[in-house]
């Protein structure tokens, strides 16, 4: 009974982020940001298309330009919110572990929580794998020429 106590408290510490910091006003939580970066894309996608379109005149480059330091930007932000939440969880997920192993008083309950522990870890590694994949590589960069 105390081993699934234990497990639940360390699954519910992870889950609800319990132990973690809000998030500070300058960095986006990971989806808010693949969000802002998804529509840099499609703002520099058209950027783009509109000077290929419009025959390459001279002045139109710059815009494309602005449009793509604005993805690179985005990819940066987005990259760094879903680092810095992903560590945060784990974070979250050592104390509710070791508070765990604290209150353990068999070694099987000790052995569950960290067990519960590494489960924990392996499916934050899945969901920052899966955000970073969701993210993808940036665009090329833009070319006066064809």
């Amino acid at each position: 009974m105390k081993k699934l106590f234990i497990q639940l408290l360390v699954a519910g510490f992870v889950a609800t982020g319990v132990g973690v910091a809000p998030a500070s006003a300058e960095l986006p939580t990971p989806e808010a940001a693949l969000a802002a970066y998804d529509t840099a894309v499609s703002n520099y996608d058209s950027a783009l298309a509109a000077y290929v379109d419009a025959g390459r005149p001279k002045g139109g480059f710059k815009a494309v330009k602005v449009a793509y330091k604005a993805v690179v930007k985005g990819h940066i932000k987005a990259t760094n919110a879903i680092g810095v939440a992903f560590r945060k969880a784990v974070k979250a997920a050592k104390v509710a572990r070791k508070a765990a192993v604290d209150a353990a008083t068999t070694v099987e309950e000790k052995k569950a929580a960290r067990t519960a522990y590494n489960e924990a870890v392996a499916s934050l590694i899945s969901t920052r794998e899966s955000q970073m994949a969701d993210l993808g590589s940036l665009p090329a960069a833009p070319s006066r020429k064809g």
